[in-house]
């Protein structure tokens, strides 16, 4: 594809994503820019913020899947064991979840440890505005 087909096509809306057709197709489309590239596909996705989201491959844990993703903006994934359910609990309560990070700090040439409870998982989102179902949203008319 040449830089003015590239254009072209990106102001009309054609061939935005990868095509699955075959191997030399899709070798060829990883590297072309522009077009969307799939990062996860399962079964299930909890999103409660801009990066913070959950995203399960299946919900039988006999079935080997592509694995689970999970983000949460702030807090440590190591010290924070969230799962599905965390998230899902957040959505259907409407109230936020707490976690703790834990860190090293130097003051006056010490080193000292502190332990800090923060909201990890919050309901609030205010980029968009979220129907009474909790689940479809809208654009903002600021």
């Amino acid at each position: 594809m040449y830089r003015r087909d590239f254009i072209a096509n990106k102001v009309r809306g054609l061939d935005w994503s990868p095509q699955p057709c075959c191997f030399e197709r899709q070798r060829y489309d990883k590297r072309t820019p522009g077009l969307f590239k799939l990062e996860w596909s399962g079964d299930w996705m909890v999103c409660l913020c801009p990066k913070t989201y959950f995203c399960l491959s299946s919900m039988d844990p006999t079935v080997q899947g592509r694995g689970n993703k999970e983000t949460s903006k702030g807090s440590n994934k190591r010290q924070n064991r969230f799962t599905f359910d965390s998230y899902l609990n957040v959505l259907k309560k409407q109230a936020d979840g707490s976690g703790t990070n834990t860190a090293f700090r130097v003051k006056n040439n010490q080193i000292y440890t502190y332990a800090q409870t923060r909201t990890a998982l919050s309901y609030l989102y205010v980029q968009r505005r979220v129907y009474e179902d909790g689940v479809a949203t809208a654009p903002l008319h600021l």
